[in-house]
């Protein structure tokens, strides 16, 4: 009988790698490019942060020195050749990084794969179906993902369907963004300023009661004009106020709509358009890879393992 290994922390993901004993040629395809270009996304990085600390500290002495461009360098790793864009000063280079990587090559490149065996995961699926999404969050679950402390989901219905059997007792925040689209669908072209600048009271409102008394007073306004529109928000408003459960208004904001995640949909569509055809689902999935690889990176979610210089 297979025995399936569950891995759920790192120390465990390095174990396995490190029990497999694979060697470089082994690890092919599409994990061994992913894991390569992570290499060199980290070093890159942690190069760019050198030589603006570097030039924070010249400013702050009076040295005169600005950036002078960059240089190509290919470093040799387990995985493969790769190629880096070295960023420089007129006095300073953060050649430094690599010196410290080529020390501790072999446990940075099983680093590297031990995160490909924790997972940051994404699935192809016919469909959004509440079956589709059990097996997706299930697995994230398997493999050690916590429950969050609150999920924010637009109107379809699979995903919303399996959540308190994935994750009982998280609430759930209804995104104010789709709702307010769908009530406006119901109102007559003219109106929808005015019914939009009462739907933003409710979601803007300082508290939880100021919410609600903004949703009731914005109702006994269109319930004889717009039946159905005040229907659609009375169905979902307590999902919709969830997020005045956090007493911080940046939070609130940032947890009240699924824009954070839609904008990363229409950098993968501006990416993958030009494309055309992809020649098989392994370069689908390295485009996906990179782009939300790059999209985490800019907005602070850096991987798991930082090079420093007494690396």
């Amino acid at each position: 009988m297979e025995r399936q290994i569950v891995i759920k922390n790192l120390p465990k993901a390095l174990q396995v790698v490190k029990e497999m004993k694979l060697s470089s040629d082994e690890w092919t395809g599409e994990y061994r490019d992913a894991a390569r270009s992570t290499i060199a996304t980290i070093l890159k990085q942690q190069m760019e942060q050198q030589v603006a600390g570097h030039l924070s500290w010249a400013y702050q002495r009076g040295i005169p020195d600005r950036r002078k461009g960059s240089y190509g360098r290919r470093i040799l790793t387990e995985l493969g050749d790769t190629m880096l864009s070295i960023p420089r000063t007129r006095h300073f280079n953060p050649r430094g990084i690599i010196a410290a990587y080529a020390r501790r090559v072999r446990e940075i490149d099983h680093l590297i794969l031990a995160c490909f065996l924790l997972g940051l995961d994404f699935c192809l699926a016919t469909s959004e179906s509440g079956a589709a999404w059990n097996r997706f969050l299930t697995d994230l679950m398997r493999r050690g993902l916590a429950a969050p402390d609150i999920i924010c989901a637009d109107g379809g219905q699979g995903l919303i369907s399996i959540l308190p059997e994935v994750f009982p007792g998280v609430p759930l925040q209804r995104c104010w963004a789709h709702k307010v689209r769908n009530i406006l669908d119901k109102v007559r072209r003219k109106k929808q300023k005015s019914v939009k600048r009462g739907l933003t009271k409710i979601y803007l409102a300082k508290n939880l009661h100021e919410a609600q008394t903004a949703a009731a007073r914005w109702a006994r306004l269109w319930i004889d004009t717009y039946p159905k529109a005040v229907k659609c928000l009375h169905d979902d408003l307590e999902d919709l106020l969830t997020c005045f459960q956090f007493d911080d208004p940046d939070f609130r904001k940032a947890i009240r709509t699924t824009n954070a995640i839609e904008r990363r949909f229409r950098e993968v569509r501006r990416r993958t358009r030009p494309m055309g055809v992809f020649s098989n689902r392994t370069s689908v999935e390295r485009i996906l890879y990179a782009v939300l690889m790059y999209e985490n990176i800019n907005q602070g979610a850096y991987p798991v393992f930082v090079l420093t210089q007494n690396t």
